[in-house]
């Protein structure tokens, strides 16, 4: 008999196309993974998955094998979420991506007002940027992103809710030159040092696009992920951080670095949805929280 947990494990080596990366997503060992796989195989009769030292590469049998154990995951969530919309006592659960430069304002509302009010409600953030979690969505690992909004939602079968608008700032030392501009222009940027957020942001996207229009070419320095990795090379090393921020709130974990607005284009933030994919009752209830008005 199939049990749905090996197929999960399945499903998440389908969908990393690496048994390390979705032992990681589910947080569980790799040879738990392995196992699940092989007992499959033998179960079945039919070899899944070809590995060697370079790649893995399901079988066509394991390709016809993953349609169908994403049609019976699917079922199965859309069944569990059916449930625990009709039930008062059953634990909800929610799998959120959010991006860690614009959350200053969301998080702390989500973990007081919403989750006080919802009391069985148990919340998974994913921190990420605005390609990984479109990534995520089509693969059906998250339930909603809150993030930038992509310029074409239909190209990626997304529903959006748009909730407010991020500005792009530079960040640096109170010494710093620019700490004096009310707003930096591209062309200061071009001789310092930046340190940029991710390649998979939409800020990335918009300052490259700019430099571009422009003939700049920026000396970035590196990517990161965490604003306190680029916090400490500020004030260490007094380079240029860049960060987008959403409305008047200060961003957290800035110390006493300054924030200057850079002279680009602001972009919407907001709610992301897979139209392939059931969002949980208690998910349009954060959103109608968080946005002030009914969701259909």
């Amino acid at each position: 008999m199939l049990d749905t947990k090996r197929l999960q494990y399945l499903k998440a080596v389908y969908d990393y196309q690496n048994f390390t990366r979705a032992s990681e997503a589910l947080y569980v060992s790799q040879s738990t993974i392995s196992t699940a796989v092989s007992s499959l195989e033998n179960e079945l009769g039919v070899k899944l998955i070809v590995r060697n030292s370079k790649k893995l590469l399901f079988t066509p049998d394991g390709e016809l094998f993953i349609e169908k154990v994403n049609e019976i995951l699917k079922l199965c969530r859309e069944a569990e979420q059916m449930m625990q919309a009709r039930s008062d006592s059953a634990e909800q659960r929610l799998s959120l991506g959010i991006s860690s430069s614009i959350s200053n304002i969301i998080v702390p509302a989500i973990f007081t007002a919403f989750v006080e009010n919802h009391p069985r409600l148990s919340i998974k953030l994913e921190e990420g940027a605005m390609e990984d979690h479109l990534d995520l969505l089509q693969k059906g690992a998250l339930d909603l992103a809150y993030n930038a909004i992509p310029d074409d939602p239909e190209a990626f079968n997304l529903t959006v809710v748009p909730v407010s608008t991020a500005k792009i700032f530079a960040v640096v030392q109170p010494s710093h030159p620019l700490s004096k501009e009310e707003i930096i222009p591209l062309s200061m940027l071009k001789s310092e040092k930046l340190i940029m957020m991710s390649e998979n942001s939409k800020v990335m996207s918009i300052m490259i696009n700019s430099f571009e229009e422009q003939g700049i070419a920026p000396d970035i320095v590196f990517h990161y992920e965490q604003i306190a990795c680029m916090v400490n090379v500020v004030e260490t090393c007094n380079y240029v951080g860049v960060l987008s921020v959403v409305g008047d709130k200060p961003t957290a974990g800035l110390g006493n670095l300054i924030l200057r607005p850079i002279k680009v284009d602001s972009f919407p933030v907001g709610f992301i949805m897979s139209k392939e994919q059931r969002v949980p009752k208690v998910g349009y209830e954060l959103i109608k929280f968080v946005k002030g008005l009914e969701v259909d």
